[in-house]
């Protein structure tokens, strides 16, 4: 997949772009884990599974899923193990 720049603006908002950059992707996985790890004191591992799945996405549903927080993807993530236990 070749790879363009994104358009982040100063908000934190993805806006349109033809490819999401993996720099880009990377630092938001990272915060997603580091929110797991260091607020909700889960494992980041619980951010794999979903990473994968949005990868293989159409790149149009990338850009709505990237324009949530990584904070509240990681409060998803956190609160579903809560409630699996």
């Amino acid at each position: 997949m070749p790879h363009f720049n994104s358009t982040v603006e100063s908000d934190g908002l993805v806006r349109s772009a033809e490819t999401l950059g993996d720099a880009f992707k990377n630092q938001y996985w990272a915060g997603v884990e580091r929110a797991l790890r260091e607020i909700f004191g889960a494992d980041e591992g619980l951010a794999a599974g979903l990473h994968e799945k949005v990868d293989r996405a159409p790149l149009n549903a990338q850009v709505v899923f990237y324009d949530a927080s990584p904070f509240a993807i990681a409060a998803d993530l956190a609160q579903a193990r809560y409630l699996r236990q």
